[in-house]
C-alpha cells in the first residue's frame, strides 16, 4: 500500500489528479479501513470539482479517525463554502473541542458567524486566534475582523485592522478597497481616494474599486471623474 500512496501522492504533485485516484484506489485494495487514505481521496476529488463526493468520502474517513479535527476542518469548509452554515459550524464546535490551540479554527468560525451576521461571535473567534500570535493567522484574523468591525459600524476600528493586515501582506489588493470603503464610511475622502488607487495599482480588474473611486471622487467634488469611474465599474 506504502508504494501506492507514495505514487499518488507524487501524481497528485503533478497535477496529474486522475492517476493519483487511481494509485489511491489501489492503496485502498490493500488497507480499505485507512483514513489517510479516504482523505487524499477526498482531496482528490475536490480538486476534480466534485465537492459532494469528496463531503461523502470525508466523512467515511471521519468514521474510521472520529478524533481527528483536521477531517473536521476540511468538512466544516466545504459545507460553510456551499452555504450551509448549521452544518459548518458543528463541525467546527467539535474541531475546536479537540484542538483548541489551533488558531486558524477560530478564524474559520469567526467566519462563519460573520456570514450569519452574529459579529460580535466572529470577533471574540478573532480575538481568540490573534491571541495565540501564530503568523499563519495573523493576516486573516485582522482582515476579517475589520469587516466585522465595519458591519459593526466600527469603522475607524476597521481601519485599524485593515492596516495591520496591509501590514502583513502589502500586496493584497482586497485589504486596501476594504479600508477605502472604511474611509468612505467615514468621508475621509482622499485617504479613501488613495486605498481605492492601490487597489487598482495591485489589481487593475478589481471592479469594485472603480466603484469605491468614484464615491471617493463624488465626495471631493469631482463629479466628472467620479462618473467616469462609476462607468468603468459597470461595464
Amino acid at each position: 500500500a506504502g508504494s501506492y500512496e507514495a505514487a499518488g501522492e507524487y501524481y497528485y504533485n503533478q497535477n496529474y489528479y486522475n492517476d493519483a485516484l487511481d494509485q489511491y484506489e489501489l492503496a485502498l485494495k490493500v488497507l480499505p479501513d485507512k483514513p489517510a487514505v479516504w482523505v487524499n481521496i477526498g482531496d482528490l476529488s475536490l480538486a476534480l470539482g466534485e465537492t459532494q463526493r469528496a463531503i461523502l468520502i470525508y466523512e467515511k474517513a471521519l468514521k474510521m479517525d472520529e478524533s481527528n479535527p483536521f477531517i473536521m476542518y476540511k468538512i466544516a469548509r466545504l459545507y460553510r463554502d456551499q452555504g450551509n452554515y448549521t452544518r459548518s459550524l458543528d463541525y467546527l464546535n467539535r474541531a475546536i473541542e479537540l484542538y483548541p490551540d489551533y488558531s486558524p479554527g477560530y478564524i474559520d468560525r469567526g467566519y462563519v458567524y460573520s456570514k450569519q451576521y452574529e459579529y460580535d461571535k466572529a470577533i471574540s473567534d478573532y480575538n481568540t486566534a490573534l491571541a495565540f500570535k501564530q503568523p499563519k493567522s495573523k493576516f486573516l484574523g485582522y482582515l476579517y475582523r475589520g469587516w466585522a468591525y465595519f458591519n459593526k459600524g466600527n469603522f475607524r476600528q476597521s481601519i485599524r485592522d485593515y492596516t495591520t493586515a496591509i501590514k502583513v501582506k502589502p500586496t493584497f489588493a482586497e485589504a486596501y478597497d476594504l479600508r477605502s470603503l472604511s474611509n468612505i464610511s467615514l468621508k475621509n475622502y482622499k485617504a479613501a481616494l488613495k486605498d481605492a488607487d492601490q487597489t487598482l495599482k495591485l489589481q487593475e480588474d478589481y471592479d469594485l474599486a472603480y466603484f469605491h473611486k468614484g464615491q471617493a471622487l463624488a465626495g471631493l467634488g469631482k463629479k466628472a471623474e467620479a462618473i467616469y469611474n462609476y462607468e468603468k465599474y459597470l461595464a
